[in-house]
Formats: C-alpha cells, sequence, structure tokens
C-alpha cells in the first residue's frame, strides 16, 4: 500500500509530463484520427482532476451547491 507522500509525488509528475505534451496526428483501431481540439478538451480535463487531487485547484461547484444572493 502507497503513502500518501508517495501518490503525491506520482500525481505531481504525471501533471508536469501532461502540461509539457504536444499534439502529434494519430489513429486509432477503427482508421479514426484524432483531432487537436478533441485532445486539448481530454488534456484539459486530465489536467483539473489531477490539479484537484493535489490541492492547486478548488473543485467547480455543481448548481445544487451554488448559491444564489439576492
Amino acid at each position: 500500500m502507497r503513502g500518501k507522500a508517495e501518490d503525491r509525488r506520482r500525481r505531481q509528475g504525471a501533471l508536469e509530463r501532461l502540461t509539457e505534451s504536444k499534439f502529434f496526428e494519430k489513429v486509432n483501431k477503427k482508421g479514426v484520427a484524432r483531432s487537436e481540439a478533441q485532445w486539448q478538451k481530454r488534456k484539459d480535463q486530465e489536467i483539473e482532476v489531477l490539479e484537484i487531487a493535489l490541492g492547486i485547484r478548488q473543485p467547480a461547484k455543481t448548481k445544487r451547491e451554488q448559491i444564489v444572493l439576492d
């Protein structure tokens, strides 16, 4: 079983590698090429998940949690 420090170190390394990654053309098994927009969207989502796990960013509030002040 890994400790919290090990998990944090692994997540930080993953975040660093992900932020420095570059797009390149790739075709999947079905012969469909991925687009840069799809790739960037997925990359942004994964960065957000890692930042939340590391405590760098607060999770987005859902509509239920939003407080409306009039």
